[in-house]
């Protein structure tokens, strides 16, 4: 199911894109674009509270890719741990 989203979620400005997949008997390995470095890594490094309009960017960009999957897609995002 995974992987059928990010096939077609491919339009959204909002979500990480996909690459491609590999695959075995017992697996898939979805690829997808990879960040430079991680929010947690900035903040560690920086050790300075997030400036109020980078963390609207961030709120307003995994909303609407929450929203587009559910209105698009009819799926919802669960972490998988």
């Amino acid at each position: 199911m995974d992987l059928g989203v990010m096939i077609k979620s491919r339009t959204c400005p909002h979500i990480v894109k996909y690459l491609g997949a590999v695959g075995s008997d017992a697996s898939v390995w979805i690829v997808m674009e990879l960040m430079l470095c991680c929010f947690e890594k900035i903040l560690k490094t920086t050790r300075l509270p997030v400036p109020v309009p980078v963390l609207g960017s961030l709120t307003y960009s995994v909303v609407s890719a929450l929203n587009y999957l559910k209105e698009h897609h009819s799926t919802i995002h669960r972490d998988g741990n």
